[in-house]
């Protein structure tokens, strides 16, 4: 009986070494799995709010992220690809909720592809672009951008691979579960440019219409301008994202947010950062009585000023594995009918992120 179990304990990575070795080797030129793995990270989390009361400091040991992804073609046209987080909020989150990939891509030629499913919606800027266990300390608009969305999108590629121009229609950021605005029939419309300038210059420029589902300053869109541009040159490189959004016609009122990172590659092992950002929001509607009609990616009649410094390190006998460190302020000021508020923090974080690559050990 103790010999069956064991058996039985095993079986699973038996077929999992099966399936994954046969999947590689139906196709050596377009394999059915290319991408097969889980990762996952977990923060030791301090913050400390400078003369605030004893509750207001906090220490917190917290898993972020557990992911799985899978990817690969089902012929030399079509591909597919899903990434599924298992970590999520309690409430009213579904399971979808938490897909942030689950899409169809169909190759047309060398120039042209179509892909269709769960998607990020195509939006400049670096920070934006980033997969999110990377991002270590965030805007705020980053923070409530509700990005993977139902979209379908069409995609031209330049000859020469260094330019793309995508055009995507699908569900706007304002419709979510748990949105006051609800699950409706909310749309949205983007179009992108990502380049490839020289050796040293890379772009991710955007124009979007969020529909927002009112009609308060006539439109019934937030419109959205985001330019993210990145320097790379030796061992540093970075980027500057300037993303502008308005409700007004031709952006006559404007709110912006501005983040940059620098990155010092010290070693193959060794990073150092440091990030800051600043937002504004102009609009004067009170935020709790008038929440239908306000920018959600900023809080109304508010600035965030925020700036960091931090490591990162993946030790040369393992890459799968980061260690990281970062020591970061916020300082937020809200305008309101009842005054100003001003909220100020100080974020210090420890972490460890590592990737389960189940396909390149089967390999």
């Amino acid at each position: 009986m103790l010999k069956t179990r064991r058996i039985l304990a095993k079986l699973p990575i038996f077929l999992m070494a099966i399936f994954g070795s046969s999947a590689v080797a139906q196709n050596e030129n377009n394999p059915f799995l290319t991408e097969f793995k889980l990762e996952t990270r977990a923060d030791v989390m301090s913050n400390f709010v400078p003369g605030g009361s004893t509750s207001d400091n906090n220490t917190a040991l917290t898993g972020r992220y557990f992911n799985l992804h899978l990817g690969g073609n089902l012929t030399d046209r079509f591909s597919y690809y899903v990434r599924q987080r298992f970590i999520a909020s309690d409430g009213s989150v579904k399971f979808f909720d938490n897909t942030d990939f689950l899409w169809l891509n169909f190759k047309l030629n060398s120039n042209w592809s179509f892909r269709a499913g769960k998607d990020a919606l195509f939006v400049g800027g670096f920070e934006y672009d980033a997969r999110p266990i990377d991002v270590m300390y965030s805007a705020y608009y980053w923070d409530n951008y509700y990005c993977f969305q139902l979209a379908a999108s069409a995609t031209w590629t330049s000859n020469d691979g260094r330019h793309k121009l995508m055009a995507q229609f699908g569900t706007s950021p304002f419709a979510f579960t748990g949105s006051p605005y609800g699950e409706q029939d909310l749309f949205s419309y983007n179009l992108m440019w990502m380049g490839q300038l020289g050796e040293h210059v890379n772009t991710l420029w955007s124009v979007n219409a969020f529909d927002n589902g009112n009609d308060l300053h006539g439109s019934g869109f937030l419109g959205n301008i985001a330019l993210g541009t990145q320097l790379k040159y030796d061992k540093w490189d970075g980027y500057l994202d300037l993303i502008c959004r308005s409700q007004e016609f031709m952006f006559a009122e404007v709110d912006y947010s501005v983040v940059s990172r620098i990155n010092w590659n010290a070693t193959d092992d060794l990073k150092v950062f440091f990030k800051g950002g600043y937002e504004y929001n102009s609009d004067d509607h009170p935020y709790i009585s008038d929440m239908l009609n306000y920018d959600i990616m900023s809080v109304p009649n508010s600035t965030n000023c925020f700036y960091g410094v931090g490591v990162e390190y993946r030790p040369a006998i393992c890459k799968d594995v980061r260690a990281h460190f970062f020591v970061a302020d916020y300082n937020r000021d809200m305008h309101g009918p009842t005054g100003t508020s001003n909220i100020e923090s100080l974020m210090v974080n420890l972490g460890l992120t590592w990737d389960i690559n189940i396909l390149k050990h089967i390999k």
